[in-house]
């Protein structure tokens, strides 16, 4: 008996564990995404992405409502000082735009954070999710991405700015 409840726990573990793809690219889906800038501008996420083209770029995704990509702030701040080679993409999960702007301007601003201030729709919740949210499997905020300088993805899943190196 004490075998099989032995043999069934980890055969729960086993499947309780799922493995994350780790993806190396965005699908022309995900990047033909229609986002807005912080100027109100509609873009596609891909023409973003290709803005930043020739440099390393990390994708820091956040909301305002969020107090850990809040706190996190500073710490991008000093790996910016410290990184200036290094471009940034802020993408928002915020379903609303009025609160991403206000996040944007009242927390990013007062940290001087550089780089491309984007709403992506659809939001983030369990079970309804955008397809960039879907796509990237999103089960934490702040979470960071690194793309080599052609766009490729170099790191896929990253919880701390540390977890870049």
């Amino acid at each position: 008996m004490k075998n099989i409840i032995l043999t069934l726990l980890c055969f729960g573990l086993f499947f309780s564990c799922k493995s994350r793809e780790e993806k190396k690219e965005f699908t022309p889906e995900i990047l033909a995404l229609s986002v807005q800038d912080s100027s109100g501008q509609k873009t596609t996420f891909g023409d973003i992405l290709n803005q930043n083209k020739g440099k390393k770029t990390i994708i820091e995704v956040w909301a305002s409502w969020c107090p850990d990509c809040i706190k996190s702030f500073p710490k991008v701040a000093e790996y910016q000082k410290n990184n200036p080679d290094i471009n940034f993409v802020f993408v928002s999960v915020d379903n609303n735009e009025n609160a991403w702007l206000n996040g944007v301007e009242k927390h990013m601003s007062q940290h001087e954070l550089k780089g491309s201030q984007i709403l992506m729709p659809g939001g983030w919740g369990k079970g309804k999710g955008s397809a960039f949210t879907e796509y990237i499997e999103l089960d934490w905020i702040p979470r960071y991405m690194l793309l080599d300088e052609t766009g490729n993805i170099e790191i896929y899943y990253a919880k701390d700015l540390s977890d870049l190196k």
